[in-house]
């Protein structure tokens, strides 16, 4: 299932690639991504099929539609370890290297960190700012749900409340008892 999941975020990684705005895909013809990788770290027994099911996403993504767009993806992979310490070490290089339009990520521990976090303990919804406008904010707890019912399957979901926010007026948090929950 894990496997799946990944595969689903490499398809709209190149949904999300092949939906560039056509006026910044004329200006450039080859788009640069990075790929993190573990090559050397405990996922490194089912990187190689990863990676090749990554290239060969991005392969089928220049045969297919960049090559009616007159654009090429660039892709190179980085051995991030599993580590976030090593993707922030070899950050500067990729950016100097690539500058990437995209990184194509694994999840990695600082996501399993910021998860475990979220899960622990309720977010301080007293340090949004206070023209956070109301959509905005019931995305952000819909996203930070502690019950899987209640929380956002996945990012398309928030595309609605996205789109309400956009269109919505700055607005102050409602008043809230200091012995009650947050907004």
């Amino acid at each position: 299932m894990r496997h799946a999941h990944r595969w689903l975020a490499v398809l709209l990684v190149a949904a999300a690639l092949a939906a560039l705005p056509l006026a910044a895909v004329a200006q450039v013809r080859t788009l640069n991504v990075a790929s993190l990788a573990d090559f050397s770290g405990p996922y490194a027994d089912v990187m190689k099929p990863l990676i090749a099911g990554r290239n060969a996403a991005l392969d089928w993504w220049n045969a297919e539609v960049g090559a009616k767009l007159g654009v090429k993806l660039n892709y190179k992979a980085y051995d991030t370890r599993y580590d976030t310490a090593q993707v922030a070490s070899l950050w500067p290089g990729i950016k100097s290297e690539l500058n990437p339009v995209a990184v194509m990520g694994l999840g990695g521990p600082d996501v399993a960190d910021t998860l475990a976090a979220v899960l622990k303990s309720d977010p301080n919804w007293k340090a949004l700012p206070t023209e956070t406008p109301e959509p905005v904010r019931r995305l952000l707890r819909r996203c930070l749900a502690k019950s899987p019912n209640e929380r956002l399957a996945d990012a398309s979901a928030a595309r609605l409340d996205l789109e309400d926010a956009r269109h919505a007026p700055p607005t102050a948090p409602p008043a809230r008892s200091r012995n009650g929950p947050g907004p």
